[in-house]
């Protein structure tokens, strides 16, 4: 069964990459290879600046986050045919429309990210309030993932590759823009060194050194900075880690983005392609010899209401946001794909390519998920098929079972799926706190000019990223995210559709899905913020624990501050689609 849903994933994608993506494009768009774009107009060594096709489009596939992984895990609780279909529909009529027309949006527009596209296109007003949305997002990001990655990155065989994964990135960054040695060669180099670490991390002593460590840092206890009224209670391992995260997330946030940030994800994104094509290899393998069962363990369609999760609209078309729609790519695409793209017919093999890869390897989480979620005991079959562990361990059972069909022990495919989920993590954290920094810059550096400078304000961040981390703010803010990256993306869906109908071309192809997007996103967070947080927490609940007093009470008003900023810039930006179609006509 799973062999059959990846065939038809891809298939799938395949009509509509030739019968789709390329109509719609030569219709409305019309990339030309002649007309000039930022990557050279505007070369300054840092953010924009030419860069070969199958490196970028490395770039942007190892852009995405680790919901790729948790997203689909949490999705499938209402049965695996609700998650096919939508990854499938949103992945062919929003994902790669949002992509790919915002970077070509940001390439004519002088590779201006998002945030200025709106307050061209909307107003100035809005374009503040999206830097503010934007700003609390990607905290929102820091915190979560800063702590899940802290947890991964003190395992016994991860920190010892990830230094050698950060050397491969600077190498490959030399190779390839300051020595110009063949990309094939480059490649072929990087990864030797990063499998290099991959062996150093496997050699006893070096993991009975960072046990070591750990051990002398798990001696040291909490931080014992929980009180009444606040829900964190942080360990002095999970800190120290996290620390060392964010300083290696620092470089991506600083360096010139050619030095560090792309060629480090475009070596990890053969990584993940590497690790991924040896778990498809086992399951085609294994489902032929008998030793997968090719029937799926969880039914196609469970329920259309979790108790845990709420009811399957909106929640699955939020929570399953990367290989369907994504409005973080919307990010990636304009601060920068579109720096870096040489010329406009790239841009899709770039975007879409990045897009549509990502469909594929959500489909095989899916997979996974569905073949072996209830002999791992991820999922209860006496519990309506709800999710009992980590989203995290279903993947490293998939991927252990899919490696040992091919002759790797299950401890290695487990050793190595801790090594693939952090990785997933840090590339796209680093890129978080680069353009975090950026939008700061731009929302509270106009008032304090420190903050202008890459590096204080690369600090600023992080501190208040730690803030968040240490009191435990995250586990309230956590529950916001998935409606507002939809939110995120129907909002830019929205501005697409602006800038269509502004040059005459036909805009009911994007405007419908913004228009799906925004009430689903919108049901989400109302789901989320007011009827959990409020009522249930707050307003309904028996006996109040006063430490979650102040985490439901956060989760409330930036649930509003999603809404009414989600609402106010659909509102403008409708205004100002209407005023485009007028001045068409």
């Amino acid at each position: 069964m799973g062999l059959t849903i990846l065939v038809i994933t891809i298939l799938v994608l395949l009509l509509a990459y030739r019968y789709y993506t390329v109509r719609k494009i030569n219709q409305n768009v019309e990339p030309s290879w002649s007309r000039s774009t930022p990557s050279r107009r505007y070369m300054d060594g840092v953010d924009f600046m030419p860069t070969p096709t199958g490196i970028l489009a490395g770039f942007q596939f190892k852009s995405i986050s680790l919901d790729v992984i948790i997203g689909p895990v949490i999705a499938i609780q209402f049965g695996w045919l609700p998650a096919i279909l939508w990854l499938l529909i949103g992945a062919v009529f929003f994902g790669w429309v949002q992509d790919y027309l915002v970077t070509i949006m940001s390439m004519r527009k002088a590779g201006r990210p998002v945030s200025d596209l709106i307050g061209s296109y909307f107003n100035p007003t809005a374009r503040s309030v999206i830097l503010i949305f934007i700003f609390i997002y990607l905290l929102i990001i820091l915190g979560q993932f800063g702590l899940l990655l802290s947890t991964l990155l003190g395992k016994e065989n991860v920190p010892f590759s990830i230094l050698f994964l950060v050397l491969a990135g600077f190498l490959a960054g030399l190779m390839i823009y300051r020595w110009r040695i063949n990309l094939i060669l480059t490649t072929l180099l990087s990864l030797l060194v990063a499998f290099l670490g991959f062996w150093v991390s496997s050699i006893p002593k070096i993991q009975n050194l960072v046990a070591s460590i750990n051990g002398i840092i798990l001696d040291q206890g909490t931080l014992n900075l929980q009180s009444s009224f606040i829900s964190g209670d942080i360990s002095w391992y999970s800190m120290i880690w996290i620390v060392i995260l964010f300083s290696i997330c620092y470089l991506g946030a600083i360096l010139p983005i050619w030095q560090f940030s792309v060629p480090f994800n475009y070596v990890s994104s053969w990584i993940v392609i590497i690790g991924i094509g040896l778990a498809v290899l086992g399951l085609l393998l294994g489902t032929f010899n008998g030793s997968i069962n090719a029937v799926f363990e969880i039914p196609p369609l469970v329920s259309t209401f979790q108790p845990n999760l709420g009811p399957i609209w909106p929640i699955l078309f939020v929570t399953l946001s990367s290989g369907a729609v994504s409005g973080w790519h919307s990010l990636v695409s304009s601060f920068s794909t579109s720096r870096q793209v040489e010329k406009e017919p790239l841009a899709l093999p770039v975007t879409t390519g990045a897009m549509f890869t990502e469909t594929v390897m959500v489909a095989i989480i899916i997979v996974f998920a569905a073949t072996f979620g209830i002999s791992s005991g991820a999922f209860s079959s006496e519990q309506n098929f709800s999710l009992t562990a980590g989203p995290a361990s279903v993947f490293a059972t998939g991927l252990a079972r899919t490696w040992n069909v091919i002759g790797f022990s299950e401890s290695t495919g487990n050793s190595f799926s801790a090594l693939f989920l952090t990785l997933m993590g840090i590339t796209v954290l680093q890129l978080v706190l680069r353009f975090a920094r950026i939008v700061n810059a731009d929302l509270i550096g106009t008032r304090i000019s420190a903050l202008k400078n890459p590096k204080l304000g690369t600090l600023f961040v992080i501190i208040l990223t730690l803030i968040i981390v240490v009191f435990g703010f995250w586990q309230s803010l956590w529950v916001l995210f998935a409606g507002a990256n939809q939110l995120l993306a129907s909002i830019v869906l929205l501005l697409i559709s602006t800038w269509l109908a502004k040059h005459g071309k036909s805009f009911w192809w994007t405007l419908l899905p913004a228009g799906f997007l925004f009430m689903t996103a919108l049901a989400a967070l109302f789901y989320s913020a007011i009827y959990q947080a409020l009522f249930q927490q707050i307003i309904f609940e028996s006996e109040i624990n006063p430490s979650l007093i102040l985490g439901n009470t956060i989760t409330v008003g930036f649930g509003l501050l999603f809404i009414i900023a989600g609402s106010y810039l659909f509102y403008i930006g409708i205004r100002a689609l209407n005023r485009a179609r007028i001045t068409e006509r």
